[in-house]
């Protein structure tokens, strides 16, 4: 506990397979701190880009995209590589 209360973090095994953490309730605020703010993050970016999806052009391009035949994908997937130098 002297370890962890310096701030260390300390591997519990069982059997050489690590089973458990101990770590300073200082750096367990931290974690969940950090892990708290990816949600809101992630649910911004969610939906900027669903956002972006609604835009008529690009729903229209993704319905194209779903009904598109192999020949039309490849095709258009060639174009692409070679727009992109590849």
């Amino acid at each position: 506990m002297e370890r962890v209360a310096q701030d260390e973090v300390v591997v519990v095994t069982i059997r050489n397979a690590p089973r458990a953490v101990l770590l300073s309730s200082e750096r367990y605020e931290a974690l969940v701190a950090a892990e708290a703010a990816v949600l809101p993050t992630l649910t911004r970016e969610f939906d900027e880009l669903f956002a972006r999806m609604q835009d008529p052009a690009v729903r229209a391009g993704t319905r194209r995209g779903f009904q598109a035949d192999g020949v039309t994908m490849g095709k258009a997937a060639h174009a692409v590589a070679h727009r992109r130098g590849k």
